[in-house]
């Protein structure tokens, strides 16, 4: 029988029938209060890794295959992907420099490997149980088109328009400059949804925002809306600088 690793008894069968911190319950609970019970790490996991194996909004399977020792970047590139990640983890030398909410941008040329640090971010907020989804900009683009056009394909989308404005971490990968094309204006009302969703996420300090985009692409307020643009680029850390990793191989 084929593995479902999209099903929650997949997982369950896997992380909690041998977790050996509640003994396959599921819930942990302290001895000295019968009324304190909580969910179980193993628990919480199920629905993170259903979540992650979910290409609605997870990774592509190809993409579990990554990982910090497994794939082929420069130096430089390992070295800004690990300091990244030290600021999710709490690991760096200042206090005031802990802030696992910081923006990103990972960009690089065709092929160099921005998916893969991509996904490397991603399992590691996932594994840390962050509420993380990731998306190609062309889908939000067609979500945005349907809010401008079509009503009842927008409400058929709803719960994919809540997920980008309420998760904790969004990753939005390929994103490119299409306001400079020659339909600038019909381009532009397109992002009327993004202005929305970003100008929310850019006023709550808890949401950050990743995307990955072609070195070639010049990202501005002009080519991609006010509110989507300075929600990335600008974060609510010391130095207000977007954390960038320049993806070389």
């Amino acid at each position: 029988m084929k593995k479902d690793k999209t099903s929650e008894e997949f997982w369950r069968n896997l992380l909690v029938k041998n977790c050996p911190v509640c003994g396959g319950r599921g819930i942990i609970s302290d001895e000295l209060s019968a009324e304190s019970i909580e969910l179980c790490k193993c628990s919480r996991m199920v629905k993170q890794f259903v979540k992650m194996n979910d290409p609605v909004h997870g990774l592509h399977p190809k993409y579990h295959k990554w990982k910090m020792d497994n794939v082929f970047l420069s130096r430089e590139t390992l070295k800004s992907l690990k300091k990244y990640l030290n600021h999710i983890r709490g690991e760096l030398p200042k206090i005031g420099d802990k802030n696992p909410f910081r923006n990103l941008i990972i960009k690089g040329g065709q092929n160099a490997g921005k998916s893969s640090v991509a996904a490397i971010v991603y399992k590691d907020l996932m594994m840390r149980e962050y509420k993380i989804s990731i998306f190609r900009f062309s889908e939000i683009v067609t979500l945005s088109r349907m809010f401008m056009s079509n009503t009842q394909g927008f409400n058929d989308r709803i719960d994919l328009y809540d997920l980008l404005k309420y998760e904790d971490f969004i990753i939005i990968e390929d994103v490119d400059c299409r306001g400079h094309s020659g339909n600038a204006n019909f381009e532009r009302l397109g992002y009327a949804l993004l202005d929305d969703i970003f100008s929310y996420r850019a006023n709550h300090p808890k949401k950050a925002t990743i995307i990955t985009t072609d070195s070639s692409n010049i990202i501005t307020s002009e080519t991609m809306g006010s509110a989507f643009y300075y929600s990335i680029c600008k974060s609510n850390v010391e130095d207000n600088e977007v954390f960038v990793i320049d993806v070389k191989n």
